[in-house]
């Protein structure tokens, strides 16, 4: 008797800024490429949908376009949509729905909850909103994380602690290497201004507040002007003092990338909590200064590499750069990262087939 093929939704309906918009793009690349061992279609949220085209995909899946804002998903029509599927994979979990699907899988899952230490900083609502969070992944079978710590910390969580875990590690995508279109083709460089690059979003935990703090410090420490160029959208530029040593550039797609490293003098990563985030691996990858939190996030992957500084105190963090940069060192780490997309998804998928 003639047996159905297995068929998996990936779902994309949350994706609408920032590192998961570059990891969703990079996804996309290598489905314009390469073939799946399955089945598959897609559901996109509809800021995805306006940068992606479909019209090159393998496998010729069927594209579904999803809501604009959080939790749209929870009563839309993917609710009944899913539960055709042997399988939905969330690129980017929780998937937030009010059904659940026959068998669920989240990727490379924001669970900032697991990274407590600095829990009492958020508000009410954003303690809730975690919460939620935790509840919506323990709907899941099996868990991408892209460092060993964090697959610690999913597994000593109750709720959590029974599901499969696999550590899939971030890599730089091969497209940054050859980005040939300049990020901000109005900014000139004035070589007497130091650059400083910050790849994040515009989140408590990513603690850009220490830039703000630290700015009359550092110009008086380095002896000269200092300019953030933040790759946070255009409106948000209000938040910060002023536009001259702050300028929100907007998201940097990966065409842009080396250009936009190229220009910088060095890269900030201050974030008291990450799961997941390539900024340190492509300020490696472009040779470029990079001043970091000493968390493990950066540690397990970036070793000797960084200039480290406590990020819940400013003053190693002007200490760390100031020293760098008026002691006009250079980096003596041999420590590299790889370019490594293809390999990732391929493992990936590969994994998510064996669960069909």
């Amino acid at each position: 008797m003639f047996k159905k093929q297995p068929k998996i939704l990936i779902y994309l309906g949350n994706v609408r800024v920032g590192g998961a918009m570059q990891v969703s793009r990079a996804l996309f690349n290598y489905l314009n490429k390469y073939a799946l061992p399955f089945k598959y279609d897609l559901y996109v949220s509809r800021q995805l949908a306006e940068q992606i085209d479909f019209t090159h995909l393998k496998g010729s899946p069927d594209i579904y376009i999803g809501g604009s804002r959080s939790y749209s998903d929870f009563l839309g029509y993917i609710n009944l949509l899913q539960l055709k599927y042997d399988l939905v994979f969330s690129l980017f979990g929780p998937k937030i729905t009010l059904l659940k699907a026959r068998k669920e899988v989240s990727g490379f899952a924001q669970l900032l909850l697991l990274q407590n230490l600095q829990y009492g900083k958020y508000t009410f609502l954003q303690r809730l909103k975690f919460s939620i969070h935790i509840f919506f992944h323990s709907r899941s079978q099996l868990f991408f994380v892209e460092a060993d710590h964090v697959k610690a910390k999913l597994k000593s969580t109750k709720r959590l602690h029974k599901q499969k875990v696999v550590v899939s590690r971030n890599v730089v995508n091969p497209i940054v290497k050859n980005g040939l279109l300049r990020f901000a083709s109005n900014l000139i460089k004035d070589k007497k201004k130091i650059y400083l690059g910050y790849c994040a979003g515009f989140h408590p935990h990513k603690n850009h507040q220490i830039l703000i703090k630290t700015l009359p410090e550092l110009k008086r420490s380095m002896n000269c002007d200092v300019v953030y160029l933040l790759t946070l959208d255009k409106s948000l530029q209000h938040h910060f003092p002023n536009s001259t040593n702050f300028i929100c550039v907007g998201n940097v797609p990966l065409e842009k990338l080396k250009s936009f490293y190229t220009f910088c003098d060095g890269i900030v990563f201050p974030s008291l909590a990450e799961c997941s985030s390539a900024a340190p691996l492509e300020a490696m990858f472009f040779k470029k200064p990079l001043f970091a939190s000493n968390r493990d996030f950066v540690t397990e992957d970036c070793e000797d590499y960084p200039e480290y500084f406590d990020p819940n105190r400013p003053c190693e963090y002007v200490e760390a750069v100031t020293n760098f940069f008026n002691n006009s060192k250079s980096i003596v780490s041999t420590h590299r990262t790889k370019l490594g997309s293809k390999k990732k998804f391929i493992e990936m998928f590969d994994i998510l087939k064996g669960e069909l």
